[in-house]
């Protein structure tokens, strides 16, 4: 092979290598137009939430009062309009849901399905005027105890003087609901309602209450969720707890460890 032929085929090789390399990059550079921006890394782009929430409507039930005092307490529920099953957050279960009455029959402490639309309550003073919501935040109040006009001489489910709330105020189960899946947690108070004290621990749901004017003594049956299902179901067992019903605080609980480490040894 000549010189010359051989600088022929060389330049050949090269003019064809140069003219692949400009097509590989044009189309690169098309391509690179063409493909769709990603965001950087580590930012999430999610796409806008509809923020329209359905409209709820109040429902103001009927006071609950004690005999000889000035206060009553207005439970205040909510009602999505026209499908009480969209209820965000506070709501009862739907199953109930589906049967609520257009005239809110129940519409109280603990009955109005099941207390699940009760998400507050206006303490009132119907001598002064005055008026106070009893939660900062919305909550569920699945009952209130009155003092019975005879509670001097031991009748009713609390003693004179005192209120017993029942509220569910957290989501205990995690599923992004306050409803009657979650923990019950008793408050006590005087009937002004200056302050709510806890009796009941967080965690705990509270099945059972009862007093003694002899040994002034609150009672509570309560439960755990001790196998964290989710739920508090019979299988998770129960314990009792008590406090000082002159003094409420948080309960300790009512038999001695020693008592109750010799009934579970009994189990085995």
């Amino acid at each position: 092979m000549t010189l010359q032929r051989y600088n022929q085929i060389a330049i050949a090789i090269l003019t064809t290598a140069v003219l692949i390399g400009a097509l590989v990059l044009g189309v690169c550079a098309i391509f690179s137009i063409l493909k769709p921006q990603h965001a950087q890394e580590g930012v999430k782009v999610a796409a806008q939430a509809n923020t329209q929430k359905p409209r709820q409507n109040l429902v103001l039930c009927m006071p609950a009062t004690v005999p000889g005092s000035d206060y009553e307490y207005v439970p205040v529920g909510a009602v999505v309009e026209r499908n009480a099953a969209k209820a965000p957050m506070i709501r009862s279960d739907l199953k109930a849901a589906e049967g609520y009455s257009s005239t809110f029959g129940d519409c109280q402490f603990g009955a109005y399905n099941a207390g699940g639309r009760i998400y507050n309550a206006v303490v009132r003073n119907t001598r002064t005027g005055e008026e106070r919501l009893l939660l900062n935040a919305p909550g569920q109040i699945a009952g209130l105890q009155v003092p019975d006009d005879k509670c001097k001489d031991g009748e009713g489910a609390m003693p004179c003087g005192m209120l017993l709330w029942s509220i569910r105020s957290a989501d205990t189960n995690h599923d992004g609901l306050i409803n009657g899946d979650d923990a019950v947690v008793a408050y006590s108070s005087d009937l002004a309602v200056s302050r709510l004290q806890q009796l009941t621990p967080d965690g705990a749901t509270v099945l059972a209450q009862t007093w003694n004017l002899r040994d002034k003594r609150l009672v509570f049956q309560i439960r755990w969720d001790t196998n964290e299902d989710g739920r508090y179901t019979e299988e998770d067992g129960s314990e009792l707890v008590e406090t000082d019903a002159t003094k409420p605080a948080m309960t300790k609980a009512a038999l001695s460890r020693e008592v109750t480490d010799k009934l579970k040894a009994g189990l085995h």
